[in-house]
């Protein structure tokens, strides 16, 4: 409630915010790369990786539609992810910190790549069953390296990608299965999303798409009502879809197949091509 206050550090974030883009923005120039580096003294290191991710999640300080992000990401993802099929390459063992990137990559429209890291963790966890993994992990074993095991913060690193492909909250909105896989849309499939909390109280949905495979159905339920309602990120593109009802009122359609629905939207019918 003290309003002042808090003005005074909205005002010294955002000072702290341009400070730290124009000294990236200025190394980036007079290193003539394209990347957002871990620092100064390490252009190439695989620690920017992890140096980053931070700004976009949890941060969220960092624009997912910048140019020098979404370059910066993909980098990271061609020099020490995509070789090794979705493990984290990081001073020479695989680190399950990967899920920290996994969250990073869905808040970047980058599904396919948080979902290829996601599914190598999951087949190699160090302690198979438990979703327990080692900090550090041996690139030929896959078996504990170094560091703790089970790694407490990495289960937390999982169960909060996880929790982002399913949903998360995003200035004001809640943004609806942006990172689910492809496959969960395949004819006669369904997922559901049961009191979920969230900053704007608790969501439940559900999804099912016909045994045709011509209409998905989504349906919301719950307590929360988020001040700019939720954007709907279905594994479907906007070539894909020919009309989108909420409540039976058709809805416009994203270049990327995103749309929006108001707080109070119960049925969302989504008809394909």
């Amino acid at each position: 409630g003290e309003n002042e206050r808090s003005q005074e550090f909205r005002q010294e974030a955002d000072e702290l915010l341009k400070w730290t883009k124009n000294s990236y923005t200025r190394m980036m120039k007079d290193s003539s790369i394209d990347w957002i580096p871990n620092g100064p003294e390490d252009l190439r290191g695989t620690s920017m990786a992890r140096g980053t991710s931070p700004a976009l999640w949890p941060g969220q300080v960092l624009d997912p539609n910048d140019e020098a992000v979404q370059k910066s990401f993909q980098r990271y993802y061609e020099k020490w992810v995509k070789p090794f099929n979705g493990a984290y390459l990081h001073q020479g063992r695989f680190w399950p910190y990967g899920f920290e990137l996994a969250q990073c990559y869905t808040l970047l429209g980058r599904r396919e790549i948080a979902n290829e890291i996601l599914r190598w963790h999951i087949l190699h966890q160090t302690f198979p069953g438990a979703y327990a993994w080692a900090e550090q992990i041996d690139t030929t074993t896959f078996w504990f390296s170094a560091g703790d095991m089970p790694h407490c913060w990495v289960a937390a690193d999982f169960m909060n990608a996880l929790r982002s492909c399913l949903l998360y909250e995003d200035n004001g909105r809640i943004v609806i299965a942006a990172g689910v896989p492809r496959e969960w849309l395949s004819p006669g499939k369904k997922f559901r999303v049961e009191n979920a909390p969230t900053y704007f109280g608790m969501v439940s949905y559900s999804v099912a798409v016909s045994s045709s495979g011509q209409k998905v159905s989504l349906k919301l339920s719950g307590l929360a009502r988020p001040p700019k309602g939720f954007a709907v990120r279905l594994p479907i593109s906007k070539d894909d879809i020919k009309k989108v009802t909420a409540d039976k009122h058709e809805i416009s359609v994203g270049k990327n197949g995103e749309f929006y629905v108001e707080a109070h939207a119960k049925n969302v019918t989504i008809t394909l091509e």
